[in-house]
């Protein structure tokens, strides 16, 4: 693994640690856990390293796993969409990091998640908020659009409304949910947007620099890079 591999995961445990404990969860509770959207893995295996006793699945829209999931240390198992939503387990938390922005139906996608969730527990989504201060500031530059793959863009209000629509939609099994936003390090996509460049290790080390600048920014404008909220059904 690289040097900025090995910071990003670093950086995903500490997150997983952050939402066990606003859900509440002991260090060591076992807390059953699938990552949807999980890309190359981090986050799977970043739970499975912060509670190895727990059951952890990582799922995504490619018919096979990424490389870090074949490798014969990981211990996670993969599961492709289509299998997943036929599969009758349900999940103590369902995590889904920058996945909701691309999906063509957000209200009937979290609809159908919830259908994953056991009794009394919680789906974690985050997505980017298009009103931070570096995105206002470049605009079209800023990977918070990323066309044309983000088929929406979210800010507070309207992730709210959503949210409001799906409890409104489920009148027999009602949520709870908060939402609050969080820093996203993105300045290294930022730098390659502007450059017309593919991301590389040149653009990466930037990022890091710049990345106290982001969060002042953010901070001037009271707008944070992603929002996060947190769906728990009502036993």
């Amino acid at each position: 693994a690289s040097f900025f591999d090995m910071i990003k995961d670093i950086l995903a445990r500490r997150e997983i640690r952050a939402y066990r404990r606003r859900l509440g969860l002991a260090p060591d509770d076992p807390v059953s856990f699938v990552d949807f959207g999980t890309g190359n893995g981090r986050y799977a295996l970043a739970y499975k390293a912060v509670c190895p006793q727990a059951e952890v699945l990582a799922v995504d829209f490619a018919s096979e796993p990424p490389a870090a999931l074949t490798a014969e240390h990981s211990h996670v198992p993969y599961m492709h969409t289509p299998e997943f939503f036929a599969d009758e387990r349900k999940f103590e938390i369902c995590y889904m990091r920058h996945v909701l922005e691309h999906v063509d139906n957000p209200l009937a996608f979290l609809r159908k998640m919830l259908g994953k969730l056991a009794d009394g527990g919680s789906l974690i989504l985050e997505v980017p908020n298009v009103r931070n201060g570096i995105t206002r500031l470049f605009r079209a530059y800023s990977p918070s659009f990323y066309p044309p793959y983000h088929l929406h863009h979210f800010t507070g209000e309207n992730l709210k409304s959503l949210l409001d629509s799906l409890s409104l939609s489920l009148s027999l099994s009602p949520i709870e949910y908060s939402i609050f936003q969080t820093e996203m390090p993105f300045m290294s996509n930022l730098l390659a947007n502007m450059l017309g460049e593919p991301l590389n290790n040149r653009h990466r080390a930037a990022g890091v620099l710049l990345h106290p600048i982001q969060m002042i920014v953010d901070a001037c404008v009271g707008e944070r890079a992603a929002l996060c909220a947190i769906l728990t059904l009502r036993q």
